[in-house]
Order: structure tokens, then sequence, then C-alpha cells
């Protein structure tokens, strides 16, 4: 399974999900799920429903290490500060990124 975090309200994170639904699993070679985590309007829902992907949108969770780790492979947008990653990752309980 593959986690991408955002909130879709965010443009950047909007273009990054096309960009793995409609370039990267595709030319994946493996059925491939993809979890949602992170506030998604409706309309984003509606529009990667009628995917060939399967899509799983969890909306905002309280433990987000918890759902990451669900994932074999995680993809976060990283547009912030250096002090903010390094919060991020150390909430998530992370000494590295693959």
């Amino acid at each position: 399974m593959l986690t991408f975090v955002g909130n879709l309200k965010v443009a950047a994170n909007i273009d990054s999900l096309a960009w793995i639904v409609n370039d990267i699993i595709p030319n994946i070679k493996h059925d491939v799920k993809l979890m949602v985590i992170g506030a998604c309007p409706e309309n984003i829902k509606q529009k990667y429903s009628k995917k060939i992907v399967k899509v799983i949108f969890t909306g905002r969770v309280d433990n987000l290490a918890l759902y990451v780790r669900k994932g074999q492979i995680f993809y976060h947008l990283f547009c912030m500060e250096q002090e903010l990653k390094r919060r991020y990752l150390k909430l998530c309980q992370w000494e590295y990124l693959l």
C-alpha cells in the first residue's frame, strides 16, 4: 500500500495526488492501493473513485503514525521549513526517510 499524507484543500497536494495516480501507479506492475490521509473535499474523492487505482480516503486522523505505518511506501510533499520537517518525522518516530 502506498500512503499519501496531505490536506487536499491545498493545490500542491492536489497536484501531487494527481501525479501519483496518473503517472506513478500505472507504471507499477503490481496491484497497488493508495491510502490518502488528510482533509479531502468531496469532489476530489469522487474524481478518484472513478479511477482504476484503489484509493482509500481516511480524512483527518488522530494518530498519523499509526496510519502511515500501514503502508509500505510513504509519500509526503515536503514544502515546508526544515524545523517543521524535523518535528513531523519525529511525530512519526522515524529516524530517516527512504
